[in-house]
């Protein structure tokens, strides 16, 4: 029988941050959405802690970043698998796509690039 091994979800002070300006965000575009955000962010991040390796490598897999892409409100989880760690370290909005791929090519735990 296999173990599937288990893994702690780390929610970086910048990740806190961006969760939070997000909802504010949503919460004055209209009402109700920053609530629906929020349980989106839940969703997700229990998603990611039981199933990390579901979703796509953002940039390349030596970068070891992934992004999981929630859909209403369009929004994007930049995390990074580490033995049986998860570091979530950037959530941002996903319309600005393109400044996400020049703006996140980073290492999660404070290294950035």
């Amino acid at each position: 029988m296999d173990v599937i091994p288990s893994y702690r979800l780390v929610l970086t002070q910048e990740a806190s941050d961006d969760i939070f300006d997000l909802y504010e965000f949503y919460k004055e575009l209209r009402p109700g959405l920053g609530d629906s955000f929020m349980d989106s962010i839940g969703d997700c991040l229990a998603e990611i802690e039981a199933h990390p390796t579901r979703w796509q490598f953002a940039y390349s897999q030596q970068e070891n970043i992934r992004r999981a892409l929630i859909r209403v409100p369009p929004v994007v989880i930049f995390y990074e698998v580490e033995d049986n760690s998860i570091y979530a370290g950037r959530v941002k909005d996903a319309r600005s796509n393109c400044q996400l791929q020049a703006a996140f090519r980073f290492r999660l735990k404070g290294l950035a690039l």
